[in-house]
């Protein structure tokens, strides 16, 4: 192989080209550039466990800084992150990413973690940090390099540190025969795909992962029958509930398509209100216990974008009877989880949730998926964008259609309230990042949207038949039928459980904990009787 020692320094990066001598001869343009970032693996991280291993993930960040950008008087970054590898010192990744709007001046951020679950702090292990200086000596060419690139230790983490002395030292031989500790990593500058998004955005793939929550239920209400019915089908999670966390690549056309959370109906957002700490932690805490990563999240990723469409159908099968509650933060995440009565949250605004307590969305809203054929009169509200990326006719004749997939988003969002004159907007956005897969947008008050998602959630108007054709014979009226204690009042609670409280909730966990402590003093206090009058036998017999 070719050396190459260019680079931020010398003294803290290995380099080499891996790709051949004649290739990447091509001239690079103007920025701003493309970069792939391929993380291939870390070699002898810190100790974050007792069992002498980590869970080791890395978050990075890709960023332009405040004023390097012309015109642009903001900053910019992405955000990303690698699955977790378990129990291990020596991770293997080798997971891509492209990012667009790179040019002189950018870095890259990593950090290294140990995963402990939710609920738990995780342990930091360590960092780096590539600064994009001189890009014409850092990337000569369009060849990908590889870099190993020395892991700086954090100094507060005492504990890691402890850990990580005190297997080494048993371990003298290992630790004499292992590397430095670092991570390794893959760097290409290419010719830019768009060059019109000056800001750093996320090009390539399409990442998402799956978050189950075995809590959710005794947080938020109990299990519905559907998640009964279910529930063998999920036991290996012990829940059918799960939270969905999609990256787009394609950005917001503009910053207009933006909302602020509505004061009068998020109380966690209004800093004047005494309570505001306290519901803002509450959100927060929600949001950590749906989208906190464990041995039980599931990583994936769509290569390419025409895959992302079906792929989406394909990851929330079955999507029959599923209503689904999303936002999509600033930085271009998708967030969203089912809705419904069985998935009620009560203290909680659940798009303030989704948006982890940000003030500031893309979009909220409602979605499904629905297989079924385009309506005439939907002209307007549907785009379509082909596996060429080219916009389709989604109006062509009835008879060259084909069945075939939409989905049905909406701005129903108290907490957001996203404006009915960005719908256009919205949906050519989504239907970008959606390639191959119908996108509907409409507003929440549309009559026809309402009525689908009644059928989406199994209400599709039979009882309101069968209701005009009892109060046709003489029978109670609707008013009547829907007080307390009325037979039809009975029939629709019947199998399904109110949600419950959390002050409910938290009194039944202290209730239970206080009765597990005396049962466990009342099997001490009889081992400790048992124990004496044996003590008392054996003196009696000597």
């Amino acid at each position: 192989m070719e050396a190459d020692t260019t680079g931020p320094s010398s003294d803290d990066v290995t380099s080499q080209s891996t790709t051949a001598p004649n290739a990447g001869q091509k001239r690079r343009g103007k920025p701003p550039f493309d970069l792939i970032i391929t993380i291939v693996s870390a070699s002898h991280v810190a100790v974050g466990d007792l069992h002498g291993k980590s869970d080791v993930y890395i978050i990075g960040k890709v960023k332009n800084p405040k004023g390097l950008v012309p015109h642009e008087s903001k900053s910019s970054k992405v955000h990303f992150r690698t699955s977790t590898h378990h129990a291990t010192r020596d991770p293997q990744w080798e997971e891509k990413w492209r990012f667009g709007g790179v040019r002189e001046g950018t870095y890259l951020k990593m950090k290294l973690f140990d995963e402990d679950g939710k609920g738990k702090p995780d342990d930091k292990l360590g960092s780096i940090k590539i600064p994009f200086k001189n890009l014409e000596n850092l990337f000569p060419d369009d060849r990908e390099h590889t870099r190993n690139v020395p892991i700086k230790e954090y100094k507060g983490q005492k504990r890691v540190q402890i850990f990580t002395g005190i297997f080494d030292l048993c371990n003298p031989e290992a630790h004499r025969k292992a590397p430095e500790p670092h991570v390794t990593i893959k760097l290409q500058l290419l010719s830019t795909r768009n060059p019109t998004l000056h800001n750093i955005h996320l090009q390539q793939p399409t990442r998402y992962s799956v978050h189950y929550s075995p809590l959710a239920n005794l947080v938020t209400t109990t299990p519905s029958r559907k998640q009964k019915q279910n529930h063998d089908k999920n036991s290996s999670n012990g829940t059918s509930f799960k939270a969905y966390k999609i990256s787009l690549i394609h950005p917001p056309p503009s910053s207009d398509l933006q909302f602020h959370a509505d004061i009068a109906h998020a109380k966690a957002f209004d800093p004047s209100k005494i309570h505001y700490r306290i519901i803002r932690h509450l959100v927060r805490k929600q949001y950590q216990n749906l989208y906190g990563h464990d041995r039980n999240t599931v990583y994936g990723a769509w290569e390419n974008a025409d895959d992302v469409g079906p792929g989406l159908v394909q990851l929330l099968q079955p999507v029959e009877d599923k209503l689904f509650t999303f936002v999509i933060t600033t930085d271009c995440e998708w967030h969203f989880c089912e809705t419904g009565d069985e998935y009620k949250i009560n203290h909680l605004s659940k798009h303030g949730m989704l948006s982890n307590g940000n003030s500031k969305v893309v979009w909220g809203g409602e979605f499904f998926l629905r297989e079924d054929y385009v309506d005439e009169d939907d002209e307007g509200d549907a785009e379509l964008y082909d596996r060429t990326g080219e916009e389709e006719d989604v109006h062509a004749e009835a008879v060259e259609r084909e069945r075939r997939w939409r989905i049905y988003l909406d701005n129903d969002s108290g907490t957001f309230s996203p404006g009915a004159d960005k719908l256009d907007e919205f949906r050519k956005f989504m239907a970008k990042n959606l390639r191959g897969l119908e996108v509907v947008v409409k507003n929440f008050k549309d009559e026809k949207l309402d009525q689908a998602k009644k059928e989406q959630k199994g209400k599709d108007g039979e009882e309101e038949k069968e209701q005009g054709g009892s109060e046709a014979k003489g029978e109670k009226s609707e008013k009547d039928e829907d007080k307390p204690g009325s037979d039809k009042t009975e029939k629709l609670v019947e199998g399904v459980k109110k949600p419950r409280k959390i002050v409910d909730i938290l009194a039944e966990e202290s209730k239970r904990r206080v009765k597990e402590e005396e049962e466990r003093r009342r099997r001490e206090k009889n081992e400790q009787q048992r124990r004496m009058g044996s003590d008392d036998e054996a003196d009696v017999s000597a």
